[in-house]
Parts: structure tokens; sequence; C-alpha cells
């Protein structure tokens, strides 16, 4: 399913332009990033009506190809460029806000689990099968976990989602997930796993498949625990099990190291109160764009995002459990949007 909005918004700077002139801007991608997006899009709009910008949740992959291909200014993705894309020299990567990801399951009459990446990764390679698994049970004294068979769920699309959990699997439970991080995999063959494109419609699955476990983004977290959806406490590397939300978010920047090229990770950071799933969302866009106005535009609204008082305002990022940029990777953002021509 693709959503898709047409808002109308301001070009911040617009005193080049004319009144009448208008630029129309396209973004597509993330369906993680798509909740805030259209939010930023709501917000900057109230300022002027100088630019047209479309939103449309198609996933990460589809994003970073239509950025590539011209069919959109703007692809959003969870997921840093890589490979081919990456070697072109034609794409600027921008960050754009702190994400993560939640662990969801289907357990009618089980609140918060305890789960670790080495349990996860054995669940979704197919070779822990069950609920009331022991290891599982040891973890989760008095749950009342049931004698059911684990129905893993995950995203059918190019997803910067799969390449979060992936990357998660890889960095704490090397033994237990051996495939390499990416956008799209070639799950191992599980007879009754199910699969979603998107974040909303797996959300949906896993809301209508009894015993189902899946990783969600977690702009979706509110939704999921209000539709009764049960989430994971996930171990981190300190050994420390913590709920997802700002607070673990926060924590896991605290130890950023920031690379030149703006790929960023911060997968199973240390520290007591670090949630293990974090993530940078980000903006890619070509260098060169068709014409001055509508790069003109594009630097105006990126900058816009990631300014502290404006995009990366707590208000704007806290309804979906985002977290602003710290200052080294928004000045590697500013550079990277300065270079847009």
């Amino acid at each position: 399913m693709r959503l898709r909005i047409v808002l109308a918004v301001v070009f911040a700077a617009a005193v080049p332009f004319a009144a009448s002139a208008r630029v129309a801007l396209q973004e597509t991608g993330s369906t993680l990033l798509f909740s805030v997006m259209n939010t930023w899009v709501a917000t900057y709009g109230r300022i002027a009506p100088d630019v047209d910008v479309s939103t449309e949740a198609t996933g990460s992959g589809a994003g970073i190809s239509a950025a590539e291909n011209g069919s959109a200014h703007i692809g959003a993705s969870d997921a840093y460029l890589q490979g081919d894309a990456q070697a072109r020299g034609d794409l600027l990567q921008i960050p754009l806000a702190i994400s993560g990801q939640f662990i969801a399951y289907q357990l009618p009459g089980v609140g918060t689990l305890r789960l670790t990446a080495p349990l996860l990764g054995e669940i979704y390679a197919g070779k822990l099968t069950r609920w009331n698994d022991p290891r599982i049970a040891a973890l989760n004294p008095g749950a009342p976990l049931p004698d059911a068979r684990i129905v893993p769920l995950h995203r059918s699309d190019r997803s910067g989602d799969t390449f979060l959990f992936t990357s998660f699997l890889g960095a704490a439970a090397p033994r237990e997930w051996t495939l390499v991080p990416a956008t799209a995999i070639a799950w191992p063959p599980i007879a009754n796993a199910q699969t979603a494109r998107g974040n909303r419609e797996l959300l949906d699955l896993l809301r209508n498949t009894r015993y189902g476990i899946a990783y969600i983004g977690i702009s979706l977290l509110a939704q999921a625990q209000n539709e009764g959806v049960g989430v994971a406490a996930l171990r981190n590397r300190d050994g420390a099990f913590v709920e997802p939300g700002i607070e673990g978010l926060a924590a896991a920047t605290r130890s950023l190291q920031a690379e030149k090229d703006a790929r960023i990770t911060l997968i199973d950071e240390p520290g007591p109160k670090t949630y293990p799933i974090v993530n940078v969302e980000y903006a890619v866009v070509r260098k060169k764009q068709s014409d001055a106005a509508t790069a003109q535009a594009l630097r105006a609204f990126l900058d816009w995002i990631v300014d502290p008082s404006g995009g990366n305002a707590h208000d704007l990022l806290d309804p979906v459990h985002f977290v602003a940029l710290p200052d080294e990777v928004r000045a590697l953002s500013r550079a990277e949007i300065a270079a847009l021509r």
C-alpha cells in the first residue's frame, strides 16, 4: 500500500523569487520517516506558500532508487548509502534525525517481554520456534508463555527497517545471525513466516497474527501500544534490558563517532540506559539539481529540518519518539546540504 500526501510548504528563503514563483519538490521512501516528514511539511508550510512538497511512503530502497534516477528530489532512507549508490559520487546523504526500531509481538495476556539479539537471531533463522522455549522463559520468569509456534513477520519490500534489524542481529548476535545487513535479504526459509510492505502494514499484520513477532519503526510505537501489541525490552551491550523510547535513543548518541561521509551507525552502543536499535534517518539527494530554484528550495527545506528550532524541535520529534541530531552530526548535515547545487 502506498500512502501519498501533498501539502503546500514554504521556501523560507523566498526573497530571490517573485511572489508567483513556485517550486515543486517530491519526497519518497522510508515508511519510518513518513509520519514526521508529513509533520515537517505541514509545519514548514505555515511560513509561506512558495514550495509544494509531495510525500510518499514507498520504503527506503525505493526512496534511494528514486533519488538515483531523478524521479524524486528527496529519497528518504533509514539506511546509509552502500555499494553502487555510494560509489557513484553524485548523491548526498543528509542526516535528518535520530530514530529507532522496536520488537513487537502478539501474545494475548503477556506484558513486556525481555528478549536478546541471540534469541531474535535464532527466531529469524528458524532455529528457535516456540514461545515457551526455556531460553525465553529464563529471561521472563512468571510470564504465561504459550506452548505455541512463533510466527516471524518481516518486510517484503526493500526496507531500511530490514537493514536496521539485520544490522542489530549481525552486531549483537554474530554467531546466531550470519547474513550481511541489507534492505532486502534472502530470509532463511521458515514455513509459517509472513510478510508485509511498509511499517503500517506490518503492524496491521502483527495485530491480526496470533503468536507473531515483528520489527517495526519506532514512529509507530504509540500506535502499537494503543492497539494492544506487546513491545519487548531488549538487552543492550551493558547487559541491561531497555524499553524503546526517547531516553534510550538519546543515550545511544552520547558515544557517537561521526564519519566524514555521514555513514553513521548507532547499533548496540554502550551505556546502561542505551537502547540497542537506534538509527539515523537520511535524505538522499542528487548533488546537481535541474535548476537553481529547485536547488535553493531544497537547501532551505533541508536546512530547516535539521535546525533545532525548526524540524529538529522537540515538539515535532517527541510524538514519534525521534531524537534531535547531535551538534556534530548536524554539522555534517549542513555541509552536505551546502554541497547541493
